[in-house]
């Protein structure tokens, strides 16, 4: 651990620490979401997508960070006028070049990571927003300015510091030290406003929409993590120059991008946790409803309907079954010695029972198919 590693207002092991950290959870976070959502959706959306996008870009800027945090502190120190004797005095411009090169190609990354996170906000609210019309036109244009937003953002970061030769290393100190400010400034403004409008939308969900209370209280949860990443980018513009200096503080910037960058992650993850909520809610009406049917009693009701009406469509059944006969009370007349019946009257009961008997063979016929 070398001595300058003490530089600035956070030191290399806290900062590293705390980074891991950080990123740890936001990685946890994220691969809850996509289980989640694989679970219960059986498939990812775009916000998936757009959030999947932003873990790479935020991957990709912690092993540039890892790789230029030792010349980091050292131009740190340098900057704050803190000499140590672990210094390498001809070591420091190239040091110094490889810094710039290393920011550059990191601040590029970091600012695409936040706005692929906006995204995923973004497309999260677009069903719920295509409820209404003017809701709608409002989200394609929120949508539209992050766009653009993201846009501009990427060529701001090379006005930052225009140099790629030694005069890079004048880029934060005296004359140039007011453009780098105001760039950084702008940026940040950039971002807040983004987030800002991004956060609207939600607010004007819970006004306008008629949806459920519970998934009202689920939104309002989300707004109060979004405005974490808000109080961030706040800390970071209060932040641009070292307390009591007039310098630029390079390190301060770095380590808050990275962790803005991880608790959007989280933010946008949290989303997620919606459908496991609203599923054991809706398991928990169904138990209380209406118990419900064994999958196997299903399954024999429903072949049994089914093999019922192929053998009612192949066996002509009569249109009307014919009324009672009381053959049993023509048994108990006859062996009573009443045999006085006349001829119609038995005819008619021998011609309804034979009809009986034709209508139940027809019957027997459709449960032995069945069975």
């Amino acid at each position: 651990m070398a001595l300058y590693d003490n530089a600035g207002r956070i030191t290399r092991r806290a900062a590293e620490g705390s980074i891991a950290a950080l990123f740890a959870f936001s990685l946890l976070a994220a691969i809850s979401r996509f289980a989640i959502r694989l679970h219960y959706q059986r498939r990812l959306s775009w916000d998936d997508g757009w959030l999947l996008l932003a873990i790479l870009l935020l991957i990709s800027c912690l092993v540039i960070m890892f790789d230029f945090i030792d010349d980091l502190y050292l131009m740190q120190s340098l900057i704050s006028g803190q000499f140590t004797l672990d210094m390498k005095v001809s070591a420091i411009i190239p040091k110094a070049m490889r810094l710039h090169k290393s920011i550059m190609a990191f601040d590029v990354l970091v600012w695409c990571s936040f706005n692929a996170v906006k995204f995923s906000f973004l497309f999260f609210f677009k069903d719920i927003t295509a409820r209404t019309g003017k809701l709608r036109l409002y989200w394609l244009a929120v949508t539209v300015f992050t766009l653009l937003d993201w846009a501009v953002g990427i060529p701001l970061n090379f006005v930052l510091c225009p140099h790629f030769d030694e005069r890079a290393l004048t880029c934060l100190f005296g004359t140039h030290l007011a453009r780098a400010v105001s760039v950084s400034y702008a940026l940040c403004l950039l971002n807040l406003i983004s987030d800002l409008m991004i956060i609207s939308i939600p607010l004007l969900i819970l006004r306008k929409v008629m949806i459920p209370i519970r998934t009202k209280i689920y939104l309002s949860l989300s707004l109060c993590l979004s405005f974490v990443t808000i109080g961030i980018t706040i800390v970071r513009i209060y932040s641009i120059k070292v307390p009591g200096t007039e310098t630029y503080d390079l390190q301060w910037q770095v380590y808050w991008c990275v962790v803005e960058a991880c608790v959007g992650i989280i933010v946008v993850s949290m989303t997620a946790f919606r459908m496991l909520f609203v599923h054991r809610s809706t398991r928990s009406a169904s138990k209380g409803a209406v118990p419900a049917q064994s999958h196997l009693g299903h399954r024999f009701r429903r072949q049994h309907i089914n093999i019922t009406d192929d053998l009612a469509n192949d066996v002509d059944l009569p249109e009307r079954f014919p009324a009672a006969t009381m053959t049993g009370v023509q048994t108990f007349i006859n062996e009573c010695g009443n045999t006085q019946l006349n001829t119609g009257s038995r005819s008619a009961i021998v011609s309804g029972d034979s009809a009986y008997k034709e209508s139940l063979s027809k019957l027997k016929k459709i449960h032995v198919g069945y069975v």
